[in-house]
């Protein structure tokens, strides 16, 4: 699935920040992240989903550290693939519509386990 691949880099750069620390002097230890629209689905999705190993991925040369953030700022990214076109008005399903596919290799309807945010809450999530 494509979608993946932007999970499994976005935590290798997280795990290489925990691992460059010392060289460029910040704290490590409180990690945000953020985005807008996708990247705020993205930024979502990469907070909501700290240790969860199957979305690790194996990119990156510090697969020693943790991707884990403590710290999610989502600004207007979808939480819920299932019903974002359901949601859409018609100049939003002809923009929506042709990202779904490249993001997921389909729409959601034809994706059996969509990376909606909403599904992988808990209550050990940063905020």
């Amino acid at each position: 699935m494509p979608f993946l691949a932007q999970i499994h880099d976005i935590k290798a750069a997280i795990r290489f920040l925990r691992a460059e620390t010392r060289t460029y002097g910040y704290d490590a230890e409180r990690i945000a992240i953020s985005g807008g629209s996708s990247g705020g689905h993205l930024a979502a999705f990469v907070g909501v989903t700290n240790g969860h190993a199957v979305l690790e991925g194996e990119v990156g040369a510090h697969l020693d550290q943790s991707s884990s953030v403590q710290a999610i700022v989502d600004y207007y990214g979808s939480t819920n693939l299932a019903s974002i076109l359901r949601q859409s008005k018609p100049h939003g399903l002809s923009v929506r519509q042709p990202a779904l596919d490249l993001l997921l290799g389909g729409q959601p309807e034809a994706v059996p386990k969509l990376p909606s945010v909403g599904t992988h809450v808990d209550a050990t999530d940063p905020c």
